[in-house]
């Protein structure tokens, strides 16, 4: 998976690349499901549903995966790391501080 001109075309593929990356990430033993986990949240997923669970709160948030049948997994593998890159926006606990 290290060739930017690979597709993904799977949540296997998703799961290596994030391996890769070197995030703490798990599958399921049929490749359907995968999480991240991180310090403060874990994001977890198929090729459906995405959601960030915070750990410290009970703040949960959810996306469905919108695409055609051919770009589906890019778009899963995408969502993923929008909320890994911004989890900060997402978990309850930095919204009320700023209020």
């Amino acid at each position: 998976m290290k060739d930017s001109n690979l597709k993904i075309t799977s949540m296997k593929d998703i799961y290596e690349l994030f391996l890769e990356q070197g995030y703490n990430v798990t599958i399921d033993n049929d490749n359907s499901f995968i999480s991240v986990i991180e310090k403060d949240f874990i994001v977890c997923g198929d090729d459906d549903l995405v959601t960030l669970k915070g750990k410290k709160d009970l703040f949960t948030t959810s996306s469905h995966v919108i695409s055609d049948d051919l770009h589906v997994y890019e778009e899963v593998y995408k969502l993923f790391k929008s909320y890994i890159d911004n989890a900060d926006q997402y978990i309850s606990k930095k919204i009320f501080n700023l209020l």
